[in-house]
């Protein structure tokens, strides 16, 4: 039989037992990994409310929701988990425990995309949330149980990549007048050019750097100078940065020569934009592409950025960083660069943010993100509480598992016990015997022998790979262990 009936829809999978052992390990690795640090372990519905993802949720969050509507209300299959947690701690759902809640939480999400290579529309993410602590101690306890749990899975330390930013820096810089919600949006649209440009400088620099673009680096630089050329446009910009309105787009062969050029290009452009339609003052667009430029050791870093702030609202957020770098290094987190560029793309981040990549993954490298997220709780109608949290990715993070660490020790054979006779009369018998084992030890896997024939028992036992075979007959049982040669008698 062929046709749709056999396939997936677009952007899902199916997962097969081998595939579900890795996940199940891996996913039992973090469960302890977060219990270890107190965390206690929540669900939410896989759909909620669209409003609830809609208060904070950022523009591309937006365009990409599954949703739906029914009893009169407008609906969205989950795109992440913070918000949901947020909504449950927002409804009073734990004001009977002492702050801060340590929760975490695992459920699939949905996001309408182009499906690619470490991207799906059906996703896993699992992650926690500390809501109630406002210490710099709390961001660095989240890094570092990120950090602890990679480290729990046997990922080495030399195969991730550990950055840490914090937005609050270019919020503080931003401190524009106006209402609330005006000040927000501006905030939020100079974060996400700001976003763009990081992201497009470090392709830029890498393509530079080893002299050829991959296709999918091709792609991406190409759909970055298109909208760079629309922005001018829309602005009316006319600097020395401007591209040709008429000429056509690159070739991946062009961009090793120009990529050097381009976040000149955008910074220059987004400079241009702040100014006219956000009335960013020209001194603070200085600081803010300053200290979106800032990476490296902490060290170092923290010192240049230090020259931004100074005499600046922004005084408060870098102390705040400087705190959480030296509470990562009692967690004996120190293998992490300061890139004050990441700022992530949910607009509910508020200070501290970090993401890690695993580079062998290719383009789509990183596999854990969080941050400081201390106005969701009351936007949700809840109480001012301070907040921070982290998800993995766990679809890239099992990726990262397979190609890193030894999966023989953890993916075995799922029955312990195969029972079975030689002897057509005795199979109630055998039904018997396997339900005696299972009561007597709960935790034992037993199957029975369902095959056509009884003349090689074993051959079925072998298949499924039982550790033991207790074959049934009228002398009573006989007990086979296995070994590399095949099964052989137990002696008592």
């Amino acid at each position: 039989m062929t046709g749709s009936l056999h396939e997936t829809p677009r952007g899902t999978r199916d997962f097969p037992p081998a595939e579900m052992a890795v996940r199940n390990h891996v996913k039992g690795v973090l469960r302890r990994s977060f219990e270890s640090f107190g965390f206690q372990q929540v669900r939410t519905p896989t759909f909620e409310s669209f409003e609830l993802f809609a208060a904070r949720a950022g523009e591309e969050i937006l365009e990409s929701m599954f949703t739906f509507a029914s009893d009169a209300g407008r609906y969205a299959l989950r795109p992440e988990l913070t918000s949901p947690v947020g909504r449950m701690v927002a409804a009073g759902r734990f004001d009977d425990q002492p702050k801060p809640y340590r929760l975490y939480y695992s459920g699939a999400c949905f996001r309408y995309c182009r499906p690619q290579v470490g991207r799906w529309r059906e996703f896993e993410q699992v992650g926690v949330e500390l809501i109630g602590a406002a210490d710099p101690l709390a961001d660095a306890e989240s890094i570092a149980l990120a950090v602890r749990s990679l480290e729990n899975l046997g990922i080495p330390a030399g195969d991730l990549r550990l950055r840490v930013g914090n937005v609050g820096i270019f919020r503080s810089l931003l401190a524009v007048e106006g209402t609330e919600e005006r000040v927000l949006a501006v905030q939020d649209d100079v974060l996400h050019d700001i976003d763009h440009v990081v992201h497009l400088s470090e392709v830029s620099d890498e393509v530079a750097s080893t002299g050829t673009a991959s296709e999918a680096q091709a792609v991406f630089l190409n759909a970055q100078w298109r909208l760079l050329r629309q922005i001018q446009k829309q602005t009316r910009f006319d600097g020395e940065h401007a591209i040709d309105a008429e000429a056509s787009s690159p070739s991946r062969d062009d961009w090793p020569s120009l990529a050097a050029r381009l976040p000149t290009i955008a910074e220059a452009t987004y400079r241009h934009a702040w100014k006219i339609e956000r009335d960013v003052p020209d001194d603070v667009i200085d600081r803010l592409l300053g200290v979106a430029r800032v990476r490296g050791p902490v060290g170092e870093a923290m010192a240049t950025a230090r020259t931004f702030v100074e005499g600046t609202p922004a005084v408060a957020a870098f102390e705040r960083l400087e705190a959480v770098c030296e509470g990562l290094e009692h967690f004996g987190v120190t293998r992490f660069n300061v890139v004050l560029g990441t700022v992530r793309n949910l607009d509910f981040y508020t200070g501290t943010v970090f993401e890690i990549d695993a580079p062998m993954l290719g383009e789509r490298t990183q596999i854990c993100g969080g941050g400081r997220y201390d106005g969701l709780v009351e936007r949700l109608g809840g109480p001012s509480l301070p907040a921070t949290g982290f998800a993995f990715g766990f679809d890239r993070l099992v990726e990262v598992v397979r190609n890193s660490t030894d999966q023989t020790a953890w993916a075995t054979s799922s029955v312990d016990v195969f029972v079975t006779t030689t002897d057509t009369r005795l199979r109630g018998e055998v039904v018997r015997v396997s339900d005696e084992l299972r009561a007597d030890d709960r935790s034992l896997r037993v199957t029975i022998d369902l095959g056509d024939g009884v003349e090689d028992p074993l051959e079925n036992a072998k298949a499924v790979g039982a550790g033991r075979v207790v074959v049934v007959g009228d002398g009573g049982r006989t007990v086979l262990r296995k070994t590399d040669g095949g099964y052989v008698e137990e002696q008592s």
